[in-house]
Formats: C-alpha cells, sequence, structure tokens
C-alpha cells in the first residue's frame, strides 16, 4: 500500500576514528539519506558495529536520526524499509524482524563488482572472503545495485539472490568533496584547490586504486606515455598515486623503466593522497580508466572542481574528454586535446559538467520522484509489474516508454 512517505533506515558499519571520506560506500549511504529526505520520507542511520562503534557522527544526529543496532535491536519495527547498504543482509536477522514488522521491506543494495570481487576471491584467493561459508539471504524483498555494474552483475545477482534486479538511479553529492576543499583551505589558504591554469606543459595524474582488474593505472600510464611521445612539449610530468607496491614488482618495473617519461625523469610512482591536496599540488590534467565501472565518485568530484578528466566511462560520455574502451592512442589525443583546449574552454567546460551533474544530485526533483517509486514499488505489485526499469544514462531516469 502506498504512503505519502515511508520511514527508511540505512544501514553503514562505523567504528570511533572512522572516516565517512576514505571509503566510496560510505559516502553513498549519506548522499541516499539526503536524497531520500528531501523527497519527503523519514531517514533513519543504522550503525551495524558491536565493539567500539563510532559516537561522534559527521552528520547532524537531530535530522538523520542515528542508532546502533546492537543497543536497539528491533528498531526495525519501526521502519517500512530496511535498506542494507553497507551491510550484507542476514536470513535470520531478516525473518526475525519481518516477524516483529509484517509490513517491512527489507532490500539488499549492492554497490561494488560483485561479480569480480567474488571470481578474484575464488581464483586467486587475495582476501580472506575466499574463506567465508555465506549463506545467501533468500528472504529479502528487493535488489538494488549502482547502474555502473550492470553489464557484470544484473544476471549474477538475479539468479544467485533469486530476485528480479534494479538499477537504480545512480547519486552524488558535492557535501564530501566541498569538506575536502574547506580542510585543505583551512590548512593552506594560499592554495586554489579548485582548477587553475598552470602554464602551457601541464602536469598528468591518476588515481586508479590498483587492488583488481577493473581500476588499474597501467592504460592511463600507457595513454600518457602516448601523449608525452606525439607531443613532449604539451607534457611536462606524470604522477600515478596508487602505485608504491607496484614498483617493487619486477615485471611492472622493467615495463616503466622502457618508457619515454620515465627515462626523461618526468615520473613518479606514489602512495594514496587525499584527492584535493594531489589535484591541487601535482595535477592539471586527470586520466582514468575503467573496466566494468563506468561511473565513479571521482570523475564527478574532479570535473565539479574544474579539471580536464580523460576517461573511458560510458555512462559519462557527454562529460570530459571521452576515448572508448582500451584505445589508448586515442586516449593520448584526448589529453592532447585537454592539454591544448581545456584553460580555452575552462567556463563553458565547467557550467556545462555543472548542469549535466546535476542528474545525479539530491536537489533533482525528478531523481527525487523516481526513487519515491521506487519505494512504491516494494508495496505495489501492480507498479512494480507494469514499470519499465531500465535506466536511461543520459537522464539517470528510467525509460517511460
Amino acid at each position: 500500500m502506498k504512503k505519502d512517505f515511508y520511514r527508511v533506515g540505512i544501514t553503514v558499519v562505523l567504528v570511533d576514528g572512522d572516516s565517512v571520506f576514505s571509503n566510496g560506500i560510505r559516502q553513498n549511504g549519506m548522499m541516499l539519506a539526503k536524497l531520500l529526505k528531501l523527497a519527503g520520507h523519514e531517514v533513519s542511520i543504522l550503525n551495524f558495529v558491536k565493539n567500539n562503534p563510532m559516537t561522534k557522527f559527521p552528520w547532524d544526529i537531530n535530522e538523520y536520526k542515528t542508532i546502533n543496532i546492537f543497543e536497539q535491536p528491533d528498531y526495525p519495527k519501526n521502519l517500512d524499509v530496511l535498506i542494507h547498504l553497507q551491510t550484507a543482509s542476514n536470513e535470520s536477522e531478516t525473518l526475525m524482524w519481518k516477524q516483529i514488522n509484517p509490513g517491512l521491506k527489507i532490500i539488499t543494495y549492492q554497490c561494488g563488482n560483485n561479480y569480480i570481487n567474488d571470481m578474484e576471491d575464488i581464483l586467486f584467493k587475495p582476501r580472506t572472503n575466499h574463506n567465508t561459508l555465506a549463506k545467501i539471504d533468500t528472504a529479502i524483498d528487493a535488489v538494488w545495485y549502482v547502474p555502473q555494474q550492470k553489464f557484470n552483475n544484473h544476471d549474477y545477482y538475479k539468479i544467485l539472490l533469486r530476485r528480479n534486479p534494479k538499477a537504480i538511479p545512480f547519486v552524488w553529492d558535492p557535501m564530501f568533496i566541498d569538506e575536502h576543499v574547506r580542510l585543505t583551505s583551512q590548512a593552506s589558504p594560499e592554495k586554489n584547490t579548485h582548477y587553475d591554469n598552470e602554464g602551457f606543459a601541464k602536469r598528468v595524474s591518476m588515481f586508479e586504486p590498483n587492488i583488481n582488474v577493473v581500476k588499474y593505472s597501467m592504460p592511463c600510464i600507457l595513454a600518457t606515455e602516448q601523449a608525452y611521445r606525439k607531443r613532449p612539449d604539451l607534457i611536462s610530468f606524470m604522477y600515478a598515486s596508487n602505485t608504491n607496491k607496484l614498483v617493487d614488482i619486477n615485471l611492472f618495473k622493467s615495463m616503466m623503466n622502457q618508457l619515454d617519461i620515465v627515462k626523461d625523469g618526468k615520473a613518479q610512482f606514489t602512495s594514496r593522497y587525499p584527492i584535493v591536496h594531489y589535484l591541487e599540488s601535482r595535477t592539471d590534467i586527470v586520466i582514468s580508466h575503467q573496466w566494468g565501472n563506468p561511473l565513479n565518485y571521482l570523475y564527478l568530484d574532479v570535473m565539479y572542481l574544474g579539471y580536464p578528466l580523460v576517461h573511458n566511462a560510458e555512462l559519462i560520455a557527454d562529460l570530459g574528454y571521452y576515448y572508448e574502451g582500451f584505445n589508448l592512442d586515442d586516449a593520448a589525443d584526448q589529453i592532447i586535446n585537454a592539454a591544448e583546449n581545456h584553460d580555452k574552454n575552462l567556463e563553458q567546460y565547467k557550467k556545462d559538467s555543472l548542469e549535466k551533474i546535476f542528474r545525479y544530485m539530491p536537489e533533482n526533483k525528478k531523481l527525487q520522484e523516481e526513487y519515491t517509486m521506487l519505494l512504491h514499488s516494494l508495496f505495489d505489485e501492480e507498479l512494480e509489474n507494469s514499470m519499465n526499469w531500465n535506466l536511461d544514462w543520459k537522464t539517470n531516469l528510467y525509460n517511460r516508454e
């Protein structure tokens, strides 16, 4: 039965001392909470930490009621919808909560590339997950996942979780990048954290985490090398963050030593740094590459601050400087394009970026309506069966045809 508003709980896992800025899924929870609240729903944050739970939160607990599930294990009796965002649902808990609240709808919201992660854990055992005997929760009511995971994961979820999964509209808000900018500016008032023309030759940076095959720096490095070979006058330096562990691997080291940009002493392989600091101190152009993950907060953060983003993310092909797939020669040409033309077109770039990025923002009324419809569909079988649940990436809304 449809309601004017729903009481929604969103799960997080935060211990004392955690930073909400360090993990995209933590940011996802608060961005979703903001959107649902702006859409008129009542939102609670449920922290699923038993030992050393966070007590001082980076949000207003009067605005977003925040409780610890271990202190109030029956809290879901107060909810219409529970969204497992940062947690995995547990069937015994699901059944218990449904017993005390028969009208409760429980959603598993998948934010990562589970197919790739599970495949690597099974084949290569990089994480302890390969030793986990996990029971799949078949008592949940719905499976939602971020749209960039459709290619790998739609049928993976459908068959394993025994539900018809939905790619749901992406949500992004500048609240976290703005906070990073504020803290950086507070520490160093003389620094300009937004893009600023630093001269003719450009510094190229990359931020791939290099923890699995989805986001790996090698394509970015090779595209930058190719741009440097074509136009060495335009590329002053290459910074490859999150690569400090890779340089100890002989195969990686030997490949890097073949590159002109390395031989000429114009490359540095560094550890992880906060993105705003890295942008402000070392970056004129950001190069990115993904394989099966064509949407990312990083992309939107970078463009929001006015930096040129060279990328192959097809779900934002209308933003930044786009190249397809593994066409690294084209990526090199886009680096050159950004180096030659970004400064001349900066104001238009910022205007276009902000207009298009609005399709992901909580203030977008159409986006609010989509999420309210998603909540309605949990309680309305006719609506659930009659809707076209295919997302249009250009609008971030469901197709109405």
